[in-house]
């Protein structure tokens, strides 16, 4: 599989009037994949000392569909880990599809 950086993009993600995360997401363009044909990835301090470094790739596959809608899915993935891969994955991003997709959920 080939890739290439596309471009950055600030994403800000907000909830309940509360900025959540705030910072750069790189967009990779994926060539061969067979799921999706854009990638994004970023990092973070790593909790709870900050001291640390943390990278987070996501794929897009729906509902993620935006560097946003990415972020979002990394942010509920970390709320509850154990929906953050495989099938209950896909469970997870058909209940909260909605929700990443910037509805109630």
């Amino acid at each position: 599989m080939d890739k290439f950086l596309a471009f950055s993009t600030l994403a800000h993600e907000v909830f309940r009037g509360q900025t959540v995360w705030k910072g750069f997401v790189e967009v990779f363009k994926l060539f061969g994949h067979p799921k999706a044909k854009k990638a994004y990835a970023w990092s973070r301090p790593d909790e709870p000392d900050n001291k640390g470094e943390r990278f987070v790739t996501v794929l897009e596959i729906p509902p993620v569909e935006s560097p946003v809608t990415a972020v979002r899915a990394s942010i509920m993935a970390d709320a509850n880990p154990t929906f953050s891969t495989g099938s209950d994955f896909q469970l997870f991003s058909a209940y909260f599809g909605t929700f990443l997709r910037g509805g109630q959920g």
